[in-house]
C-alpha cells in the first residue's frame, strides 16, 4: 500500500505535491472547525485565513484548476483519518485555491427536482429526503451543474465587485 501511495506522489508534480500536503494539514482544521463553529464561521475563518497568506506570502507558482484540486483533495481524504463529506472538503479546497489566489466560488446546491416533482418544496412534502453537495467551482469557466441546485454561492472578491 505505502509502495502505491508513493508512486502516485512521485507522479504529482511539484505544485501538486505542495497543494496535497496543505490538503493533509488542513484537513483535521477545517473539520473541527465546522464540527465547533458551524458553517458560517467556518467559511469566514477559510476566507480570512487564506487572505491573510496570501497577502504575507504572495503565491508565485502555478495554479491548479478547481478540477484537478478536487481530485487532489479527494485523494487525501481516502488516506486521511478525517473522512469527510463533501462540505469540509470544499471548504478546505476554496481555502486552498483563494491561497493561491485563484478566482473560485464556494457553491452549495440541492438536487434538482425530479421528474415526479416540479419544485424543490414538492420534494419535502413528499417526504423524500434532500440530497445537498457541496463544491468549488472557476469563475472562468461555466457554471458546473451536477444535477444540484445553487442555494448558496460564495464569490470571490473580484466577482462581487
Amino acid at each position: 500500500m505505502l509502495r502505491k501511495l508513493f508512486t502516485k506522489v512521485r507522479q504529482l508534480s511539484a505544485t501538486e505535491r505542495r497543494f496535497a500536503a496543505a490538503a493533509w494539514a488542513g484537513a483535521p482544521l477545517v473539520e473541527a472547525l465546522l464540527r465547533t463553529a458551524g458553517l458560517q464561521r467556518t467559511l469566514q475563518g477559510v476566507q480570512r485565513t487564506s487572505d491573510w497568506v496570501r497577502q504575507r506570502r504572495p503565491f508565485r507558482g502555478e495554479t491548479i484548476a478547481p478540477e484537478r484540486g478536487e481530485a487532489i483533495i479527494d485523494s487525501v481524504y481516502r488516506l486521511h483519518p478525517w473522512a469527510g463529506r463533501c462540505l469540509p472538503r470544499a471548504l478546505l479546497h476554496y481555502g486552498l485555491q483563494r491561497r493561491r489566489g485563484a478566482q473560485v466560488r464556494f457553491v452549495i446546491g440541492v438536487k434538482r427536482p425530479t421528474e415526479d416533482t416540479d419544485t424543490i418544496v414538492d420534494t419535502l412534502t413528499a417526504g423524500d429526503d434532500i440530497a445537498a453537495h457541496a463544491w468549488v467551482e472557476s469563475l472562468r469557466g461555466p457554471r458546473r451543474s451536477l444535477d444540484f441546485v445553487p442555494i448558496l454561492t460564495v464569490p470571490h472578491e473580484r466577482e462581487a465587485a
